[in-house]
């Protein structure tokens, strides 16, 4: 989504990722060589759920 500077997005959202780097490292997230810190998985699925859950309340569901 595209949000002009300085607008507040109509969507807003959350950026977390889990990935881990050493200086020098420049792997992102979609890299073959990417490593994950599997601890934070757990709070990234628990932060997803409580957002699917808070926006279903929101709609009356």
């Amino acid at each position: 989504m595209f949000t002009p500077a300085g607008a507040a997005p109509r969507h807003p959202m959350e950026m977390m990722s889990a990935v881990m780097m050493d200086e020098g490292e420049i792997f992102g997230q979609h890299h073959p060589q990417a490593r994950f810190n599997e601890a934070s998985l757990p709070i990234g699925a628990a932060l997803h759920a409580g957002v699917a859950i808070a926006w279903l309340e929101r709609q009356g569901r």
